[in-house]
C-alpha cells in the first residue's frame, strides 16, 4: 500500500488483509478499459497499479457506491 499512497498518490486508502477501500469525493467516474466500466478515479489508479505490479484482480470485487460491505461489515454512508 505504500506504493499506492506515496508513488501513485492514492490518498486515504484503508486496507485489511486483501481488501482495500477508500472514498472519492470527485463525482466524475473514469473509464477502466480492461473491465469496460466506469469507476471512481482513485479506484482506477489503484487498478492500474495492480496491473503494473502484475497483481491479479477481478471485476466482481470492484465495488463502489454509498453503501458497501467491507470485511463483513455493512457500511452505509
Amino acid at each position: 500500500m505504500w506504493i499506492a499512497i506515496h508513488i501513485y498518490l492514492c490518498k486515504d486508502l484503508m486496507h485489511y488483509m486483501d481488501d482495500v477501500w477508500s472514498y472519492d469525493m470527485n463525482p466524475t467516474l473514469t473509464y477502466y478499459a480492461p473491465y469496460e466500466c466506469f469507476y471512481p478515479e482513485k479506484q482506477v489508479t489503484l487498478l492500474h497499479l495492480y496491473n503494473d505490479l502484475g497483481l491479479l484482480h477481478i471485476k466482481s470485487k470492484q465495488l463502489f457506491g454509498p453503501a458497501l460491505e467491507i470485511i463483513g461489515l455493512y457500511i452505509n454512508t
